[in-house]
């Protein structure tokens, strides 16, 4: 963060105020090179000119290091989060450096404000009553001038209203004072440190974090927090290296994109419409504070970065029963809405008051409940706490409480943990408060804005045909990216799949998205030798076959892993799938980050987690049943102490669905196995419709949708249906596994993927052994485009290929 150029005027002020000691009491190390020299090699990252100057300031090496730490990055352009402009800066483990050229010496080279930066918002009070909204914060109260600052043993600083004495006011003043550090920002406190989790008195100032270190050799007591290391993966991303941004020196040859799918959106506000019809369109029109790309990679729209532990965008703060986690996000300065209005926090705040609000007509609620409260300190920024423990407890038990409804809590209450969720990044999102709080929540949908949302996006409604199209233009105040480069875009609605494949091999249709392919067809083969291209995605839905363990014949392992041998999936792929579909060994589908299918997360977890995998092989599934016992009678199925090898084969009304289930009861019997499929027209999932939910069936076979974050919840044995708990949950195997739960419930409370990574690769590891369902192919995401439209990308995630809108052109 740059420094403010009021600190000029302030260090100067402070010049002679202060004593400044020096560091001659630090052990030295003999310099190497002079700091006058134009560059040296330290770390091997090469320090140059007045950047070597001031790291070399303290007097020697072993100071230099004490204060400012090694460079972790070159000398690089970077772009302030304070005002949107590229400096020259360079990064050290306990300093940042940002290059001011229009300042004479020693004001051309400021440090970054790290310390403030970390603490944004913190000791908030609510201006009615006074009241501190986290006890955690108190430390960050401004305090009026105590009676005991005498100016020499004890400082008190009117510019922040915080006090400085003792051992931190006596390295403050020896170690480069103002000019270094900044004002303090907080009392003396308390603090976990993140480095190795233990409690250290610490302070903040502007540029840094003071701790105190009593196991440590006298002149060495004093430490200073690695904010830089923390901080420097902060690093704004400029618009023109986004995704979504429109490729340079190009010109699309045709101007107009007429694209087709299947329904007519409700309405075009995200927030309140389930329909992907309203999310293809919208996407279009809205940008995102943080979106998903093709892959499921976040990356950051109005927002500068995507906030996670890992980078120090997202933190944890406070001690003992106080913890909790901030979520902090910078808005990119001077994003307009289509009307010209800027996008400010105070859009962020309504997005999160709108969610919250009775009238909203919002389904699921609990992400953004588990928060404490969301605050915006400036007009760029804004802070998401999440509850801490004490809070949590405070709220859960308060007189009069829905605990049935906040029953997430429990988790949190049970394990003496803050609150928290995997999927922070999804809790924040822009809305156009300016125009939206003078309409009804519960009228949005239904109000001009869901018909023609004034948006941040590239594209704005220009007609809507009713049942026919939508038609779309450029955005004239849109400024995230570049000008779109595509004048126009059509959006027709056709139902009839036929239809749409006879208009694009006549070329009257330019693309057709995923909606329309849902059942996955042939004439698709009648587009070969066309200019269009069939995308074939695999996707976050995947198909399974669960096994009921409370039924006899299904507790047996060696069962259960001969059915899964019997089933050749390849060729359900081949008859469903079109042969484009993956064979899935792992509960998680490909796309997932988490997946041990997914050759990056594979790679550093399958020599220590290694998956079972069931390859079709019926003469195996036939030893393990004979071992077993299970003997094939004169009708050729297998039976065991007068029980036959009978099972139900239970799911809902589906073509492609029952295609599937004929295939695999034909395999089954190959090996001895009769399964008799059982299609339940409707209340397949209804618990009081006596099925799935009631664990009546033997197998049966459903579709899952890998959710935002990977986890284990659906074999938890405290998610088995029951009596007692109402038949809620969705384990339906009923799989008990204590050191899978462990691992699961440990996985969903942490938010830090380096974490979780391990947990969900034993958790995949487990269920691939022990084999309470039996993953069988993940589905397909199936879209056409012509070959000359560039930079539309079939997802087999969580967007939709319209996200690149701006950044589309037929080449």
């Amino acid at each position: 963060m740059s420094t403010s150029r009021s600190h000029i005027s302030r260090a100067a002020l402070y010049v002679g105020a202060v004593i400044v000691l020096g560091l001659s009491s630090l052990p030295g190390i003999p310099s190497t090179a002079s700091a006058q020299q134009d560059c040296r090699s330290i770390s091997d990252i090469a320090v140059c000119g007045r950047f070597l100057e001031e790291w070399g300031k303290p007097g020697n090496e072993r100071a230099s290091l004490y204060i400012n730490g090694l460079p972790i990055t070159g000398r690089r352009p970077e772009i302030s989060v304070t005002d949107g402009k590229l400096y020259e800066t360079q990064w050290f483990e306990r300093a940042k450096y940002e290059a001011h050229p229009e300042h004479q010496p020693p004001y051309d080279v400021q440090l970054g404000l790290l310390g403030s930066n970390l603490v944004e918002g913190r000791g908030w009070t609510n201006p009615r009553t006074g009241e501190l909204r986290h006890a955690a914060d108190r430390p960050f109260l401004r305090i009026n001038m105590p009676a005991d600052a005498d100016g020499k043993k004890k400082v008190w600083f009117p510019e922040t209203r915080h006090s400085l004495t003792g051992r931190f006011l006596e390295f403050w003043n020896r170690s480069g004072g103002l000019k270094q550090f900044g004002f303090p920002v907080s009392e003396e406190f308390d603090e976990i440190s993140s480095a190795n989790g233990r409690i250290y008195r610490v302070q903040y100032f502007e540029r840094n974090r003071m701790e105190l270190h009593p196991e440590n050799p006298p002149d060495y007591q004093i430490e200073l927090g690695l904010l830089g290391v923390q901080q420097y993966k902060t690093t704004p991303i400029a618009a023109d290296q986004l995704p979504i941004s429109p490729p340079k020196g190009v010109v699309s040859t045709k101007d107009t994109l007429v694209l087709a799918m299947s329904y007519e959106p409700d309405n075009l506000f995200p927030l309140f419409s389930n329909l992907n019809a309203s999310a293809i369109v919208s996407r279009l029109i809205f940008n995102q504070l943080v979106a998903y790309d093709a892959k499921d990679n976040l990356y950051p729209e109005i927002a500068w970065y995507v906030p996670t532990l890992e980078n120090g965008g997202a933190y944890f703060v406070g001690i003992g029963e106080d913890r909790h986690l901030v979520v902090k996000y910078k808005l990119r300065p001077g994003i307009k809405w289509a009307d010209g209005k800027e996008i400010t926090s105070n859009d962020l705040f309504f997005h999160y008051a709108l969610i919250m609000n009775p009238d909203s007509p919002v389904e699921d609620r609990t992400l953004w409940e588990k928060l404490y409260y969301m605050d915006n300190p400036d007009k760029y920024t804004a802070l998401f706490n999440y509850m801490s423990l004490a809070q949590a407890r405070d709220f859960y038990n308060k007189p009069g409480q829905d605990k049935a409804h906040f029953a997430f809590l429990e988790q949190f209450i049970e394990k003496k943990r803050p609150v928290i969720d995997a999927s922070y990044n999804m809790i924040a999102d822009v809305l156009p408060a300016h125009i939206l709080e003078g309409i009804p929540p519960a009228r949005i949908a239904e109000s001009f804005y869901g018909r023609n949302p004034i948006a941040s996006g590239p594209f704005k409604v220009e007609t809507w045909y009713d049942g026919s199209q939508i038609v779309l233009v450029p955005n004239p105040n849109y400024n995230l990216t570049s000008a779109p480069l595509l004048k126009k875009i059509v959006v027709k609605f056709i139902p009839d799949i036929n239809e749409v494949v006879d208009m694009l091999k006549a070329g009257e249709l330019d693309a057709a998205t995923q909606d329309i392919f849902y059942s996955r067809t042939t004439l698709l083969n009648s587009l070969e030798g066309t200019d269009q291209v069939v995308e074939y995605v695999p996707g976050h839905i995947w198909e399974r076959l669960d096994f009921n363990l409370d039924r006899a014949p299904l507790k047996e392992k060696a069962v259960r892993q001969a059915i899964a041998y019997a089933i050749d999936r390849q060729r359900l792929i081949d008859r469903v799938m079109l042969g484009k579909s993956t064979i899935l060994h792992t509960f998680l589908p490909p796309i997932s980050w988490a997946s041990m299918q997914n050759p990056d997360f594979a790679r550093q977890w399958e020599g220590q987690f290694p998956l079972r995998r069931y390859d079709y092989d019926p003469s195996r599934a036939n030893r393990l049943l004979d071992e077993a016992g299970w003997i094939r009678g004169s009708d050729g199925i297998r039976s065991k102490g007068g029980v036959k090898l009978s099972l139900t084969y239970a799911s809902s009304r589906n073509a492609t669905r029952q295609t599937v289930m004929y295939l695999v009861a034909d395999d089954l019997r190959a090996v001895g196995i009769e399964a008799t499929p059982v299609i339940f027209p409707t209340g397949f999932f209804s618990a009081d419709g006596g099925y799935i939910e009631q664990r009546r069936f033997d197998l049966a076979q459903y579709a899952s949708v890998l959710g935002i974050e990977p986890g284990g919840q659906q074999f938890d044995s405290e998610y088995i249906p029951a009596e007692q708990n109402n038949r809620t949950g969705t384990n339906y195997s009923g799989y008990r596994n204590p050191n899978f739960d462990r691992l699961s419930r440990s996985a969903a409370n942490e938010v830090d993927r380096a974490i979780q990574a391990p947990l969900l690769a034993e958790m995949q590891a487990i269920i691939s052994e022990d084999l309470p369902t039996l993953p069988l192919y993940t589905r397909l995401n199936i879209e056409v485009h012509k070959s000359t439209l560039m930079n539309w990308e079939t997802s087999g995630g969580l967007t939709y290929s319209t996200y690149k809108a701006a950044a589309m052109y037929f080449k």
